[in-house]
């Protein structure tokens, strides 16, 4: 069915694409029943549609070996009076939360700093990252934002940080 939709209409890249399209060409589209087609505007409202925000804390003043912090803040996109329910998923044994996973880590060196579970019961969540800063230097690490729920909104965040020698 994607190949199908691709083909014919080249502009249906996401899932929230579906929903940008008329009603008829939707419909036409996909060839599925009234039933199908509730199934998938229910599926399509409750993906997912992020903004992360991240900060690293004192950035000129981390040093080797101590402590560094980054400050998240995640934002889902909501209509207003929404509410945020579980996620969905019709075949899983029972109601599932929306979770996130935050991950600061090295891919150049296979290095993994930091990992922090976020769950979304909200439309805005802060929270922070705390982990051991890493040798002195230059550092392009990476924030990776991961959903355990929905396929291809996962986001990556590269993070250039200089990192002093340590204090005496």
């Amino acid at each position: 069915m994607i190949e199908r939709i691709q083909k014919e209409e080249p502009k249906v890249e996401e899932v929230s694409d579906i929903l940008d399209l008329e009603d008829q060409r939707r419909e036409e589209l996909l060839g599925l029943d009234k039933t199908q087609m509730n199934d998938v505007a229910q599926a399509v409202n409750r993906f997912p549609i992020i903004e992360l925000q991240f900060e690293v804390q004192d950035p000129t003043s981390i040093r080797q070996g101590n402590t560094m912090t980054i400050a998240v803040q995640f934002t889902r996109e909501m209509d207003e009076g929404e509410r945020l329910g579980p996620v969905y998923a019709p075949h899983y044994p029972a109601e599932k939360p929306e979770g996130w996973w935050c991950i600061v880590a090295n891919p150049k060196t296979n290095h993994l700093f930091a990992i922090k579970r976020l769950i979304v019961a909200k439309e805005q969540v802060s929270d922070v990252i705390e982990f051991d800063a890493p040798e002195a230097g230059h550092h392009d690490l990476f924030l990776y934002f991961v959903c355990d729920s929905y396929f291809g909104v996962d986001q990556e965040w590269e993070v250039a940080i200089d990192v002093g020698k340590p204090d005496k």
